[in-house]
């Protein structure tokens, strides 16, 4: 696996487009943890973009027919556990 281009915390960012008229879920991040995440589940992403040899950002494209759909699409894959806010129930 490649190593990941360093991107200042404030400068990460995580978009996900549904594209209803294609059928089409677009994911594209710049974060390493979620790079690390779906990988595991969807094996290479759809598109990688590199700066100096690492990887900057990447995007993974899937039909809404897609069974891994149901595997990534979740809070705590796409913002990981740690980052839950507590809230007075917890």
């Amino acid at each position: 696996m490649s190593t990941f281009h360093s991107i200042p915390k404030d400068e990460q960012e995580t978009i996900i487009n549904i594209d209803y008229f294609d059928k089409v879920i677009k994911l594209y991040s710049t974060k390493e943890h979620i790079y690390k995440t779906l990988s595991k589940y969807l094996g290479r992403p759809t598109s990688i973009d590199y700066y100096n040899g690492c990887i900057c950002s990447f995007e993974y494209k899937l039909g809404f027919n897609d069974d891994n759909l149901k595997k990534i699409i979740s809070i705590s894959t796409l913002i990981g556990m740690h980052n839950r806010r507590k809230t007075k129930e917890d």
